[in-house]
């Protein structure tokens, strides 16, 4: 690239483009980006279109609207820096090594939730397809089913709205009069489960880390679906209720 001639105007015009879509975190449509850029349709589109196969921009396939994705971030520093992760880390950890199953931290992007942390104990193998980076759809994860059941029922239908509902396993849920049923139950428990809904022989259990002026977050412990048994995971629910707790009470945050 020539950055001493039209290279540079390009570097320039993507750079506001991007920092536009920064300021507009729920979507912004094409139209409204051109004029909010001053740039032509044409090559908002032609920009976007580079964004979005390069995986930097995310567009709602229900309102057609295109937001910056995660990759940014992921780029930006490890995820460990990240002031939430950084605080949760050592609790996520602890959480791992005393239960001896895998341990999961994720963050709300859009429709999906993407995986910023796994922690698998030293003597074991990682039975989990799930890796560092990855997405998931919200409605079939227990993660994203955690954060869903802190927020109100119209932000929950838009959700569902946006995201392509498909039925990865047989236990998948795929009705939204289902879905919202569960999200009570999860109020009411204060956690969500995973019953092999995202991928078949796994089962597990999340709580959401969710509060003013925090990314909808969430973590889970994972395991296998023989050994997590309801009464594996009733014994399971206080212990990581209590890190739920501490992960609040280090970020200041009063429950």
């Amino acid at each position: 690239m020539d950055l001493n001639g039209k290279g540079t105007q390009s570097l320039h015009r993507l750079l506001d483009l991007m920092e536009t879509l920064a300021a507009f975190p729920k979507g912004i449509s094409l139209m409204e980006l051109s004029e909010k850029c001053g740039l032509p349709k044409s090559t908002v589109h032609r920009m976007l279109g580079c964004l979005l196969e390069r995986n930097y921009v995310y567009q709602n396939p229900a309102t057609g609207e295109y937001s910056l994705s995660l990759k940014l971030f992921a780029l930006s520093a490890s995820v460990q820096q990240t002031d939430l992760l950084a605080v949760a880390k050592p609790h996520l950890d602890r959480l791992s090594e005393k239960l001896r199953e895998t341990v999961h931290f994720v963050i709300m992007d859009n429709t999906d939730v993407v995986y910023l942390y796994k922690k698998v104990p030293l003597d074991r193998l990682s039975q989990m397809s799930s890796i560092i980076g990855a997405r998931s759809p919200m409605y079939r994860t227990a993660v994203g089913k955690a954060i869903l059941s802190t927020m109100a029922p119209a932000e929950v239908e838009s959700i569902w709205n946006g995201s392509t509902i498909e039925k990865k396993t047989s236990k998948t849920i795929t009705d939204f009069e289902e879905l919202r049923r569960e999200l009570d139950l999860i109020g009411e428990n204060g956690y969500a489960i995973d019953n092999e809904e995202n991928e078949l022989g796994i089962k597990c259990v999340a709580f959401p880390l969710v509060a003013p002026g925090l990314t909808p977050s969430a973590f889970s412990v994972s395991g296998l679906s023989p050994q997590m048994t309801a009464s594996r995971i009733k014994s399971i629910a206080p212990l990581a209720r209590e890190v739920q707790l501490r992960i609040y009470h280090d970020l200041g945050i009063g429950f």
